[in-house]
């Protein structure tokens, strides 16, 4: 005879489980001038007439994915760019999936995973080296789960490529010559940096232990606007 609780819990996993490939599967329509693209995108935009033209003549296959977090696309930027160019001569609707993130750095690792399988220039490739890099010395710093790992193997494992490769790339990744050397920032400031973009949703950068500045992003007026009333400023 089958306990009761665990059927109630399995019947709750399956309903959990069953509500969430739903949203997964919600498309929506929305007005392309309401997308923006992300920040921090580094991906070419090419081929954007001819896939214009496609899209008059097929309509969009694929949704655009945006973060129901930040508000960025996440996935689609060239969909986005070849929508916008039709929409000088005809009113066409974005479809979009909107997909929720836990953290900003989910997202922005998203942001490389989405891009997984497309052909990429050695200098494409070698900014996700650069993010990804980035991203584990964070974990590193952060996390005990974390402190030993490889990070040259997780990158190799996560982008396809070799261990070789991984570190040619990281060896020529070069710093511009006017730049300081890279402050080591305390596991406070992270946490306070990943705090304040999390909140602001947008990036937040710190500069200093002790002392030191605050840099706040903002790409347009409404969007400043949007911080200033999260942070409650009000200016007259």
């Amino acid at each position: 005879m089958i306990d009761s609780n665990k059927l109630e819990n399995l019947k709750k996993t399956i309903k959990e489980a069953n509500q969430d490939v739903a949203e997964r599967k919600v498309i929506v329509e929305v007005d392309v001038k309401d997308l923006r693209p992300h920040p921090d995108n580094f991906y070419s935009m090419q081929n954007i007439d001819e896939l214009a033209e496609q899209i008059k003549v097929d309509g969009q296959l694929y949704p655009i994915e945006v973060s129901k977090d930040s508000g960025y696309i996440i996935s689609g930027h060239r969909r986005y760019e070849a929508l916008k160019l039709l929409n000088k001569d005809m009113e066409l609707k974005a479809l979009v999936h909107y997909i929720k993130f836990d953290t900003l750095d989910a997202e922005n690792l998203h942001l490389i995973r989405a891009n997984a399988y497309r052909t990429k220039t050695k200098e494409e490739r070698q900014q996700e080296v650069s993010k990804l890099k980035d991203y584990y010395e964070k974990l590193k710093l952060t996390s005990d789960e974390y402190r030993n790992i490889n990070i040259s193997k997780l990158i190799s494992e996560e982008l396809g490529v070799s261990q070789r490769t991984i570190k040619r790339d990281v060896s020529e990744i070069k710093e511009p010559k006017n730049k300081k050397t890279k402050e080591t920032k305390s596991t406070e400031i992270l946490n306070l940096e990943s705090h304040l973009r999390e909140t602001l949703q947008t990036d937040v950068k710190l500069s200093g232990n002790a002392n030191g500045n605050i840099s706040i992003k903002y790409y347009s007026l409404d969007d400043l606007q949007r911080i200033l009333d999260v942070l409650n400023i009000k200016i007259d």
